[in-house]
């Protein structure tokens, strides 16, 4: 499983999503060496690369040590996704989609703009089945639906080849801060929650301030696995140790992006993963705990409680309510 920094960066998403503007800028704030797939596929003249040359190249450029590419071609993306460790997914209304694909190539063709080796978008290709326009209306749907199948997958875990990390960009806002979160901390802002589950429901604790009942959570430090996060803030602030099986049947389930105010007052992005793990040995109903570690909560006296899993929408802080059914999916996957 990746750390909380990234050196392997896949972008993609429908044609006209964003996902070369998002690349550019993720790779000026980076450093990372960045590949558009569209200039490795396009020759001079509008000519392309046979199937052999176009994967080689996008190939020799996902085995270097760090990268960003842009471009979800099927016929080259697997060496991508086999190397990355984070995949961005732009995503935009179809409407939105489409009008800004619109004029996008109607200011390419009027202006004269050079795309790739010195191809520029002929105006009268725009009325023609051979348009990006044309291209995007009719794939849209399908090519979104692959993508939103891919990322539930990568979110489980359940792609084989890969432990990439997905995280799907669905606004401008999101973007935005996103590219602003990353310029001003040099990295991802990474969340781990904790979902112990036993027969009396899940694990939760009670802040003494905010009075609020939610899973342990805790962010993930450079160099951390969002599993070793997880383990350290469940025994800094519950008290729960997990034994080696528990620490290996627990599970991501689900992957959530975020957008917080932080206590400096700052408009953070934040990337959250939820962990889930059944609990088969016998607990008490409720203890409480001395939060221990450096955090903000030292010395900060929590009480642990179970939460019935019927009762988790009520229950829980605001924050964490919208994991609850994701949690019942989950588990019912795995007893069945």
């Amino acid at each position: 499983m990746p750390s909380a920094s990234f050196k392997r960066i896949s972008i993609i998403g429908v044609s006209g999503s964003g996902k070369s503007t998002l690349a550019r800028h993720l790779a000026e704030a980076t450093g990372l060496p960045r590949l558009e797939m569209d200039a490795a596929y396009w020759r001079p003249n509008w000519q392309t690369a046979t199937d052999q040359e176009f994967a080689a190249e996008v190939a020799s450029f996902a085995a270097r040590e760090s990268w960003i590419i842009d471009g979800n071609y099927s016929r080259a993306y697997q060496p991508v996704l086999e190397r990355a460790d984070l995949v961005i997914a732009t995503e935009l209304p179809f409407w939105t989609n489409f009008w800004r694909v619109t004029f996008r190539s109607l200011r390419r063709a009027f202006t004269r703009e050079e795309l790739w080796h010195g191809n520029r978008e002929p105006f009268f290709r725009l009325f023609t089945r051979e348009s990006i326009i044309y291209w995007m209306w009719t794939t849209w749907a399908p090519r979104r639906e692959r993508i939103r199948a891919l990322f539930e997958k990568l979110a489980r875990e359940e792609f084989p080849g890969t432990q990439a990390l997905p995280l799907r960009l669905v606004t401008d806002k999101e973007r935005e801060v996103f590219l602003e979160t990353w310029r001003r901390e040099g990295r991802l802002i990474r969340k781990a929650l904790g979902f112990p589950v036993g027969t009396r429901g899940l694990l939760c604790v009670r802040h003494p301030l905010t009075d609020q009942v939610e899973p342990v959570r805790g962010t993930i430090d450079p160099g951390e696995t969002s599993r070793q996060c997880i383990i350290r803030e469940q025994a800094e602030e519950s008290g729960l140790i997990f034994s080696d099986d528990e620490q290996s049947r627990l599970r991501r389930f689900a992957v959530r992006s975020a957008i917080v105010q932080t206590d400096a007052g700052a408009i953070e992005f934040q990337l959250h993963e939820a962990f889930a793990v059944e609990i088969h040995r016998d607990l008490p109903a409720h203890w409480d705990h001395c939060v221990t570690g450096s955090g903000v909560d030292q010395n900060m006296n929590f009480s642990v409680e179970w939460v019935p899993l019927d009762q988790l929408e009520s229950r829980l802080s605001p924050a964490t309510q919208v994991w609850a059914q994701e949690l019942r999916q989950h588990l019912a996957q795995l007893r069945s």
